[in-house]
């Protein structure tokens, strides 16, 4: 299957973790575009101190691989509503066959566009048709095997649940130690933050703690994450009172082992990134028959092209080049009407300039964030 995977211009949990799952499922034949400098280890993350998806850079594409963008089988849309103004016909080339399409939503709130589908939504709060629900991961790398033996607290030390401490700031520099606390942790301390989803849940999973989410039996039953065995707890007092069931004067129960051995053996099935990105076409995401949508997914019925916030035919545009992180779309057979220079939007002085063309700038970096 070949893959063009729609990046958004910034951090983005979902979207970037999904696609280090597919980079190793799929290598190659999943070109991100464009192509995102935070993967490659380019520069640093700002967010996170780039734990867990940024630390390790992903194999880049051959720049050949990169510049085809022919018999493309699936176009995602990572982010779509940072994405809306984009069309993926401008830069698909199949020659013979049309791509399917799905769009995905990290977003924190509950907004599903009406019009696209399959819409893989994170924060899902309802099922509706042709409505999936997905959610965070941890690349598989990270995942350690259970070793209870070695346990020694009670909790993990950085904790985000202020009736446990007043200190909710970063405390480890290295995400080896991050790994390391949770590890020697019986439980993993966890709750609703922006939304229900969030990357922590599955790093207390990969580290091999026991997850104690505030209020999670409050949360959704279509929204992510969707684990079984997570322990819901409403208040310190309460955490206490389940925690001290489970591990009796230091040591675990068999209930522990029974509960911790279970969250494990659902791990893999969507919450690390190589089984997140396969279960997106083979039902495993949210537990939900992905494949249907992937069937149902595609191209969508209108030729026309948006670009710069409108609507042209297609078939009166061809795609000239990709210049300056951006495309550069000619009419066809239009004499050049531009006398000098002119630069694409975003491009510094004297890059991306073009003489004698008369075009439209369809340039990705430019737009907005919603």
């Amino acid at each position: 299957m070949k893959i063009l995977f729609i990046t958004a211009p910034l951090y983005d949990y979902l979207a970037d973790s999904l696609l280090v799952g597919f980079r190793d499922v799929y290598g190659a034949d999943c070109v991100d575009w464009p192509r995102k400098p935070i993967m490659y280890g380019d520069f640093p993350s700002v967010y996170g101190r780039g734990f867990t998806v940024w630390s390790k850079p992903i194999p880049d594409v051959p720049a050949a691989a990169r510049a085809l963008k022919e018999d493309v089988d699936l176009v995602i849309y990572s982010s779509y509503r940072r994405q809306v103004p984009i069309d993926w016909r401008v830069l698909v080339r199949n020659r013979d066959k049309a791509p399917r399409v799905v769009y995905l939503d990290g977003y924190d709130d509950v907004f599903i566009d009406p019009e696209r589908r399959p819409y893989f939504k994170r924060e899902l709060t309802e099922l509706a048709p042709g409505v999936l629900p997905t959610g965070f991961c941890v690349p598989d790398r990270l995942v350690r095997p259970l070793d209870v033996a070695g346990k020694t607290q009670l909790h993990q030390t950085h904790v985000q649940d202020t009736e446990f401490t007043s200190e909710t700031g970063y405390k480890f520099t290295e995400e080896k130690d991050y790994y390391d606390d949770l590890a020697r942790s019986y439980f993993g301390i966890t709750m609703r933050k922006g939304g229900w989803d969030c990357t922590r849940h599955y790093e207390i999973m990969a580290a091999g703690a026991l997850v104690m989410f505030k209020h999670y039996d409050q949360k959704p039953a279509a929204c992510a994450p969707q684990c079984p065995h997570f322990i819901s707890y409403t208040d310190k007092a309460d955490f206490m009172a389940k925690t001290n069931r489970l591990v009796v004067d230091g040591k675990p129960t068999e209930e522990y082992n029974r509960i911790l051995q279970a969250q494990r053996d659902g791990h893999g099935a969507g919450e690390t990134t190589s089984g997140a990105d396969r279960g997106l076409f083979q039902g495993q995401t949210g537990g939900t028959d992905a494949a249907a949508a992937f069937q149902m997914a595609a191209p969508a019925a209108d030729p026309r092209l948006f670009v710069q916030g409108k609507f042209h035919d297609a078939v009166d545009y061809v795609c000239e080049a990709e210049q300056a992180g951006g495309l550069v779309l000619l009419p066809r057979g239009a004499e050049g009407a531009v006398s000098g220079p002119v630069r694409l939007p975003g491009a510094a002085e004297g890059e991306g300039g073009m003489t004698g063309r008369t075009f439209l700038p369809c340039f990705y970096p430019a737009l907005t964030p919603s």
